[in-house]
């Protein structure tokens, strides 16, 4: 069989099928008949196969768009690239976009990088650290793209020239994680290919320090091809482990390779032993963080991210420092914004510049100037604010590589830049603030209704009132008027002539435009599906069933404590709560999608009575078969959080949306809505 496999793979190689690309198509074809049961225990069959592939892979890559320099790079070297169109699906394209993932100790991360034209090729660079393991590309414009998953990625190699520990991972990483094979457009996990490279890595890699995530990669890869044969073999790993020598490596281990077999109170049994003997291992990083998340202030945040850095920088815990140095810059953001709404900008200030990322200086910046234009209160500051909010992104659109893509860099200048206009206006500088609004519509802004009725009240200030009467209408008649906004049509209206009678009735008009047109958008967003019923329970053991609330008009609102948008809707929601008291309305806080579920509960309770709020709040549950995933999340295929369903009173689900609006008004005007129309 082993002669039959290298003649065929040989006659493959020398045929047309491989300059026309074929090859790679019916490698595959051999490779899936390759791994039926039988053959996949044969260990000499499967070693050499993968060699060939690898090999004729390295061959193929020679024949593509897309070359390397140097070709056989090492962690900390500049990879240069050089890219033809030429033949391919962006040939004719005008410009052409790259992107490129780079994994460092098995994380992803990805920039957008600058191509120089060079003639009919592109060129780019991209610097690499001591600790990249693997950088992949893809060429695009728009919905065009050309991705080549097998020949557009490059391992990095050690002194020996043989592929970094991790490499291969990397690899395999980007044929089964749903965030990596995005980049490629893969649609379905290739479990078997990955397997091969995890089974390599899986080798090289005893007790290095990736091991713990090797080898669960490795099982679960393995359990989706044949899961007796991976039962067996985790069974008897997790026996070959020094049951007398428990180190932090044996309880992580133990933990997840029992998580994978589903034998959940083995899993946490090791979580116990680990939290008593390694309270600060790297597994209750996140625990400890999000707590950080609840901190009151900016001196509170600050004093618990230090106790936090003190434990986790302890001599002994590599691993512990490792996940600082990839948090630091997060630390720097979450102070920053905190400080900022502390108004303590000295503190503000400081932290914003330790952030070496010029987008997300500009985002931090623009949060903070967004947050005090909202409570009108340190407008000097804020202006200032935006504007360096404007000036970090104009430095970010030079830097190379680029940290994300044009479009997205554009964009949040978009928003800052609107931003900018609305502190100029309130800092009543306002043939400053219609300059900015003005290249704002020039330049596609004039679908974006919030920024149309700032431009019509600077148009307004500065008297301009035939062009801001429409705007002004446009505004009131689609729900969007305030006090301002009132005040602004009426000085515009009898500014061009009006009537106190004419001005009313025009009024009342446009009052009656938005109220039909609110209720008609709120009509078109309505769905009428059936809603299964589901058994949770809540911090006390008790059981909520929907069946049981038929009758009722039932709010559930989908939330987990790691995220930051469900908690901004809290308030509103408890202002909901405390509305529809007594009334035949309920409102059920269900957590799902939980990443640390160790003293899930009292951690979920602390936070209730810490911040007041009267929800009833109910468990979803991991699924039995599929830990990461949970219950009613799947049942509902819920995408993201928060997410707020309206059920009405026969059952059926009417309303669906996710997000947060952005105030407490918003929320308790969108669901109140949602309610009394289907009571």
């Amino acid at each position: 069989m082993i002669r039959k496999l290298t003649l065929l793979v040989c006659l493959l190689s020398s045929s047309e099928l491989f300059s026309q690309n074929i090859f790679g198509q019916k490698l595959d074809s051999v490779f899936s008949m390759m791994h039926t049961q039988n053959q996949l225990k044969s260990y000499k069959l499967r070693t050499l196969f993968f060699a060939l592939l690898c090999f004729f892979g390295t061959l193929q890559v020679a024949g593509q768009t897309l070359t390397v320099s140097p070709e056989h790079p090492k962690p900390g070297d500049l990879i240069e690239i050089v890219y033809s169109p030429k033949g391919g699906a962006l040939e004719k394209q005008e410009r052409i976009f790259c992107s490129a993932i780079l994994f460092d100790r098995l994380l992803p991360s990805q920039v957008q990088l600058k191509l120089d034209r060079q003639g009919e090729a592109y060129t780019a660079s991209i610097p690499t650290s001591k600790e990249t393991q693997l950088v992949a590309f893809k060429f695009f414009n728009g919905q065009v793209s050309d991705v080549k998953s097998s020949s557009y990625q490059y391992v990095l190699y050690d002194e020996k020239k043989q592929p970094v520990v991790g490499a291969r991972y990397a690899q395999a990483s980007l044929l089964t994680e749903v965030r990596d094979m995005r980049f490629y457009g893969l649609k379905v996990p290739d479990y078997q290919r990955a397997f091969e490279l995890l089974r390599q890595e899986k080798r090289g890699s005893i007790e290095n320090r990736f091991q713990v995530s090797i080898v669960k990669a490795y099982y679960t890869c393995l359990l989706k091809i044949d899961g007796p044969l991976a039962e067996k073999q985790l069974l008897q790993y997790l026996a070959s482990l020094d049951q007398q020598n428990k180190t932090e490596k044996f309880y992580i281990l133990n933990f997840w390779l029992y998580r994978i077999l589903n034998r959940q109170e083995l899993s946490q049994r090791s979580l116990a032993g680990l939290k008593l003997d390694f309270p600060n291992s790297a597994m209750f990083f996140t625990e400890r963080y999000s707590a950080i998340e609840s901190a009151k202030s900016g001196n509170e945040m600050e004093r618990m991210l230090r106790k936090l850095t003190d434990d986790y920088n302890d001599a002994g815990n590599e691993e512990g420092k490792l996940i600082l140095a990839d948090f630091a810059m997060l630390f720097n953001r979450k102070l920053s914004v905190a400080f900022g709404k502390d108004y303590n900008f000295e503190k503000f200030y400081s932290y914003l510049k330790k952030d070496t990322s010029l987008l997300y200086r500009s985002i931090t910046a623009n949060e903070i100037a967004g947050y005090l234009s909202s409570r009108n209160v340190c407008l000097p500051e804020a202006e200032k604010i935006s504007l360096l909010s404007i000036k970090y992104l104009d430095s970010a659109i030079n830097v190379v590589p680029l940290e994300e893509n044009l479009e997205l860099l554009k964009l949040n200048k978009f928003k800052s830049s609107a931003c900018y206009g609305k502190v100029l206006y309130q800092n009543k500088k306002y043939t400053q603030a219609l300059a900015v609004f003005e290249d704002l519509i020039a330049k596609g802004g004039e679908k974006d209704i919030e920024l149309k009725t700032w431009y019509a009240l600077a148009l307004a200030k500065n008297k301009q009132f035939a062009k801001a009467l429409p705007f002004l209408e446009e505004a009131i008649s689609g729900g969007a008027a305030n006090q301002d906004i009132s005040e602004a049509f009426r000085e515009s209206f009898m500014a061009l002539g009006g009537t106190v009678q004419n001005y009313e009735v025009r009024l009342a008009t446009l009052y009656d435009k938005a109220g039909k047109r609110e209720t008609s958008e709120l009509h078109s967003r309505m769905i009428n599906e059936p809603m299964p019923d589901f058994i949770l329970t809540d911090a006390n053991g008790k059981k909520v069933s929907l069946g049981n609330l038929k009758g009722k008009t039932v709010v559930m609102d989908f939330w987990a404590m790691w995220c930051f948008p469900c908690k901004q809707s809290f308030p509103g929601m408890q202002k909901l709560v405390d509305k529809y008291a007594g009334q035949d309305v309920v409102f059920l806080f269900v957590n799902t999608a939980e990443k640390n579920r160790n003293g899930l509960t009292a951690r979920v309770s602390g936070y209730m009575k810490e911040n007041k709020y009267s929800f009833n709040v109910l468990f979803d549950q991991p699924k039995t078969n599929s830990p990461e995933a949970f219950e009613l999340f799947s049942l509902l295929k819920l995408q993201s959080l928060p997410t707020k369903i309206v059920v009405d009173k026969n059952g059926r689900m009417r309303f669906k949306s996710t997000g947060y609006l952005g105030s407490d008004e918003a929320v308790v005007k969108e669901l109140s809505d949602q309610i009394e129309l289907v009571r």
